[in-house]
């Protein structure tokens, strides 16, 4: 499912999520012109005018369709390798624009599968669906919230910074990992009060973020509350019909001619002397 408003992607347990600092067009990946097409075009057409000024002018000689097809290969090779020469040199732009850009605002997007900590991805998992949960409410649907744009906008934002910022401490963990082993390995005592207090430091920095988690996930909890009171409108009128709607009006006329009948059976067979 694609949440448009805070710029995430999920598909069962993967998610995407789009960095809100960047513009969508860095995001998007870039489009190669069609240079065969365009190149394919442009022999023809140069094919078609040289052919034809070659017939008039040697009267539909062989030399006439050899110059038509130099010159449709001539054509479609200077519009091949003009566009392609276009082609990468915006990709040259495009590529060094968003280098420029990430590299102060951080990658396009991250993704669950960005993330090598199993717990660390378990905590963006719980951010990621808290800020879902309330994309989705009615609360947020209807206005109740504020804006939606601008609601959405301000949850893109505060999910972003949970996740990058869990991004760069999964970057670091694994790097403390890799180090913790190879101290392990090579018997480094030296190093082990070092790797405790890098450690210590780990778990110092990812406090402030389960914060944030908490708080994220408490203003889902908030959303589908609204989203009960809401419901609860409809509810009770819903209910208020049921209990209010007419009794139906039903004649006992028919079953007391029925019965009537089953009377009169029972007499005849009774003056019979039936039993």
């Amino acid at each position: 499912m694609h949440y448009p408003q805070i710029g995430l992607t999920v598909d069962g347990s993967f998610w995407k999520l789009r960095n809100p600092y960047l513009p969508a067009s860095f995001v998007a990946p870039a489009r190669r012109p069609r240079t065969p097409l365009y190149a394919g075009a442009a022999a023809a057409a140069s094919g078609t005018v040289i052919g034809s000024t070659a017939l008039l002018a040697s009267a539909a000689t062989p030399t006439a369709f050899t110059a038509a097809g130099i010159g449709a290969v001539g054509a479609a090779a200077a519009v091949f390798t003009w566009l392609n020469h276009r082609w990468q040199k915006a990709t040259g732009d495009r590529d060094r624009a968003r280098a420029a850009l990430t590299s102060t605002l951080g990658a396009d997007h991250l993704t669950r599968s960005d993330f090598t900590e199993p717990e660390l991805r378990s905590h963006c998992d719980r951010a990621i669906d808290s800020a879902a949960t309330i994309v989705r409410s009615s609360a947020f649907s209807q206005g109740t919230l504020g804006d939606p744009d601008v609601v959405g906008a301000d949850l893109q934002e505060a999910l972003w910074g949970i996740v990058n910022d869990l991004s760069d401490l999964d970057s670091r963990s694994h790097d403390f990992r890799r180090a913790e082993v190879a101290i392990a390995l090579h018997h480094r005592a030296q190093d082990e009060d070092v790797a405790d207090s890098v450690l210590t430091e780990l778990a110092a920095d990812v406090a402030p973020l389960l914060a944030q988690i908490h708080d994220l996930a408490a203003l889902a909890a908030q959303a589908e509350a609204l989203d009960a009171r809401l419901a609860g409108q409809q509810i009770d009128a819903d209910l208020a019909k049921s209990l209010n709607a007419p009794r139906p009006n039903v004649s006992n006329s028919a079953l007391d001619r029925v019965a009537g009948s089953l009377a009169a059976g029972s007499d005849v067979l009774d003056a019979d002397g039936l039993h």
